[in-house]
């Protein structure tokens, strides 16, 4: 089974169901801002704070989840130069479709806790988890554009 989701001319198209994406996760740093009490020294520093420990909570995510599995897969999508966008505009079967078949893409899901039939969303999910993490583990590079997507590529 494929894990593209159907094409607008299939009969059988259908919307895709809402999974939340590690780029979601950005909003809850300006979410969060009110709802956190901070020291006095702290004071203006607020997001920058938040958006640390949401990086320090994923990277720590990547490494417990996914330590020992050969992700090799996924710096190779990028080795020779190729950029893989992400972000909300960009759907699941998009982000699928750019990256295609990756060798260990199943041990992840797997790790995951998505099983062996994730639904496209989920996996879609589970790369752009991935890219962040080897991001955030120095292992790829990331930029994020002015319109809002997120680009990772090249050596971190």
């Amino acid at each position: 089974a494929s894990l593209l989701a159907t094409g607008p001319d299939d009969e059988t198209a259908r919307p895709e169901a809402p999974v939340a994406r590690i780029g979601d996760a950005v909003s809850v740093t300006s979410t969060l801002r009110g709802k956190v009490e901070f020291e006095s020294g702290e004071e203006g520093r607020e997001i920058e704070i938040l958006a640390h420990l949401l990086r320090t909570a994923t990277a720590e995510t990547f490494r417990a989840r996914l330590a020992g599995l050969d992700l090799s897969g996924f710096t190779d999508l990028v080795a020779e130069g190729t950029v893989i966008e992400t972000g909300e505009l960009v759907g699941s079967a998009d982000l699928l479709r750019q990256v295609g078949t990756v060798p260990g893409l199943a041990k992840v899901l797997d790790r995951l806790g998505m099983g062996d039939a994730p639904i496209p969303a989920e996996a879609a999910a589970g790369v752009e988890f991935v890219l962040e993490g080897l991001h955030l583990t120095r292992r790829l590079g990331k930029d994020v554009t002015e319109s809002g997507r997120t680009v990772y590529g090249g050596r971190g």
